[in-house]
């Protein structure tokens, strides 16, 4: 009986290796919230640097809210988000900024829209 096994990830955004490099080199601790399955986000956050213990996969739009804000509670929190289902976490952020391809809800929620989709631009925003 044939089988066949796909293992299917999304695609790292550009400059995203880079952009969490310079920010852990900033001191700043980097997590992923995603909705995507366990496998597929520790795959990605592997490739971006990182770590598996600041990835929280399979979050729905309250849940990345709702870690914001309990960050927020005793961080300055930085969120970045590029769509619909980021909009309340980059609200419940001290600063957040939507990646210039998002939807117009995640870019109204946001304090900061960066125009290009290269997380690089966050490094040079922070440099402002």
């Amino acid at each position: 009986c044939p089988l066949a096994l796909f293992a299917l990830t999304d695609d790292l955004q550009e400059g995203a290796r880079a952009a969490v490099a310079a920010l852990k080199a900033r001191g700043m601790t980097v997590w992923m919230l995603t909705g995507d399955q366990e496998f597929t986000a520790h795959s990605v956050a592997r490739l971006a640097g990182i770590s598996p213990e600041q990835v929280r996969a399979s979050c729905l739009p309250h849940d990345k809210a709702k870690f914001v804000q309990e960050l927020s509670e005793t961080e300055e929190v930085l969120m970045v988000g590029d769509g619909l289902n980021d909009a309340a976490a980059l609200a419940s952020a001290s600063v957040g900024v939507a990646i210039g391809a998002g939807s117009q809800i995640t870019a109204d929620s946001a304090h900061v829209i960066l125009v290009r989709s290269n997380l690089e631009d966050l490094i040079i925003f922070l440099d402002l």
